[in-house]
């Protein structure tokens, strides 16, 4: 029987929806696998963030203030959902452009990729220490500027080449690289709910300040010591190579009423074991760290190795002699090795984009998204954020180094500032602190914060009528290891100027040295064995080391 108008037409309706039903559940299928590539690829854009917050060990949180807070997880799991959410969409929409523009956007996920590649980057040059020097800042050091731009325009030309020789096939790299992650997106999200549920609220205070221990009582008299340590400040650019347009009036005041130190050497290259050194007066050879509250000190000459917090020290001594120390500090967790015998401690963590985030959920998620096309020194936003916590830093530190330096109850103040070390902020030019995407030449301008600091310190004594009672000592835990970039030799030499508050007549000191004598020469001020540039010149000629320290080898 012939099928009639009334029997095909259900048949015929019935196969479109059959059609329509098979089309839907694809287009499902589809959205489903393109939501996962796309949250996938937003994971390996955050690695750099998961690798501060979920890789770090005790031994790394020697010099964190504090570990990361519930807000940081809960901020970076949002963070990379809103991103993978945000691709996602885009693809969608692409999907639906006509197919004209399709050769065009099929390249968007292929530059695309270059975020991951990035903290990829980031991360295997932190956890291959001798990978740091090629793929991060020090890479500067080794370099002329010419030949950093040189290499990075080299490098972009063979990438080009690379996706062209293989154009057929690169489209496909995002989407099988994703693909190949896919595993690590439920590793990170488990891993950031579970430190979620096992973190702290909120995070600790920028600074440490333990309780002011009774059994100091106040000291009024005898000579007083300000010892100040100014983070990677180089003697040559400072004083023997001042570049044109560079005027420092407080350090030249200084260096004509000081002992002026012409050969003094570091006794490292990095500020961790310089600052050992320097506090120990130890040849410290390395300073690494073990847990939260301490670092093992390898000592020059196979001499053993000793706990930091167990080796005596310039505050040691200090307390024992019946002074009162303050410290302030950047960078070394100061107040958990030497609070004990601290009146007043505070100490600060080094401006680095793990702590420029801000407080709370939105800040923190878009400082974590900011993070992903910036640098520390950097940023297509202008001035980076970790360049805005590092002025912030030196604001704070200098309020704080200027309050202890003019108590008179403190005989033994230290102070380590973070200039000029980068991130740069200071602009000579303009006068203004919003210097932004600077490499080495921004050095230079931030030897101006230098100057002002030792300035606000000459004020906050003459202020507070301590003037003529306190020793300064200015120095360095290292030079600048930049200066090739600026076509100059690398100097290791430090600054070292001590001033005395008997008399104004200055003396230059040629005598080669190392900077660990400092913890001896501290004692020998606040006991009044030394009371003038004369006296410190023989002082040194008897105690000082003619050997070892950095000489700019390594």
């Amino acid at each position: 029987m012939p099928a009639t108008r009334s029997t095909i037409a259900p048949l015929k309706q019935s196969a479109e929806d059959h059609q329509r039903a098979g089309l839907v559940s694809t287009s499902r299928r589809r959205a489903v696998r393109d939501l996962a590539l796309c949250l996938s690829w937003a994971n390996l854009c955050y690695l750099r963030v998961w690798s501060e917050l979920l890789s770090y060990t005790e031994a790394d949180l020697f010099t964190m203030v504090s570990e990361p807070a519930r807000a940081d997880y809960v901020a970076a799991l949002g963070g990379m959902t809103v991103l993978g959410l945000a691709a996602w969409a885009a693809v969608r929409l692409a999907r639906r452009l006509p197919s004209r523009l399709l050769p065009w956007l099929r390249w968007v996920p292929v530059v695309a990729l270059l975020v991951p590649l990035n903290a990829l980057r980031i991360v295997v040059s932190e956890q291959v220490p001798w990978l740091y020097g090629y793929l991060r800042q020090p890479v500067i050091g080794r370099i002329s500027i010419e030949g950093l731009w040189l290499s990075a325009g080299l490098l972009a030309v063979a990438g080009l080449a690379v996706v062209w020789r293989f154009r057929r096939s690169a489209p496909r790299w995002p989407v099988v690289t994703a693909l190949i992650s896919l595993p690590l997106l439920p590793v990170t999200t488990g891993q950031a709910l579970w430190r979620s549920a096992h973190s702290p609220t909120a995070v600790a205070a920028s600074t440490q300040r333990p309780q002011v221990s009774g059994a100091h009582a106040e000291d009024r008299s005898g000579m007083r010591l300000v010892l100040v340590v100014f983070d990677e400040w180089d003697y040559r650019l400072s004083f023997e190579a001042r570049p044109a347009g560079i005027e420092l009036t407080e350090l030249d005041r200084w260096r004509r009423e000081s002992l002026f130190a012409r050969r003094a050497l570091p006794p490292a290259s990095h500020t961790l074991t310089s600052v050992a050194a320097l506090l120990t007066g130890m040849p410290v050879e390395q300073a690494q760290a073990i847990d939260r509250n301490d670092a093992v000190l390898t000592l020059a000459g196979g001499a053993g190795r000793v706990r930091w917090s167990e080796t005596p020290s310039v505050f040691r001594d200090a307390v024992e002699d019946g002074a009162r120390v303050g410290i302030a500090g950047w960078a070394v967790p100061y107040c958990r090795l030497y609070g004990a015998y601290a009146s007043e401690c505070a100490w600060w963590e080094m401006s680095t984009r793990r702590i420029s985030k801000g407080s709370g959920y939105g800040q923190i998620l878009a400082s974590h998204l900011r993070s992903m096309v910036e640098t520390a020194l950097l940023s297509p936003f202008g001035q980076s954020a970790a360049a805005q916590h590092h002025y912030r830093t030196w604001r704070a530190m200098l309020a704080e180094a200027t309050r202890l330096a003019a108590d008179p109850t403190l005989r033994l103040v230290f102070v380590h500032l973070p200039v000029p070390h980068p991130p740069y902020v200071y602009d000579r030019a303009r006068g203004r602190f919003d210097r932004a995407n600077s490499l080495a030449e921004g050095y230079l301008d931030q030897l101006i914060l230098v100057d002002y600091s030792v300035r606000e310190l000459r004020v906050a004594l003459e202020q507070a009528n301590c003037w003529d009672r306190t020793a300064v000592l200015l120095t360095s835990d290292h030079s600048y290891r930049g200066a090739p970039v600026l076509g100059l030799p690398l100097d290791p030499r430090v600054p070292f100027l001590v001033r005395l508050p008997r008399g104004v007549t200055g003396l230059e000191y040629r005598g080669r040295f190392t900077t660990t004598v400092t913890r001896k020469l501290a004692g020998a001020i606040l006991r009044g064995e030394v009371s003038d540039v004369h006296q410190t010149a023989l002082w040194l000629d008897r105690h000082a080391s003619q050997s070892g320290g950095w000489s700019g080898a390594d």
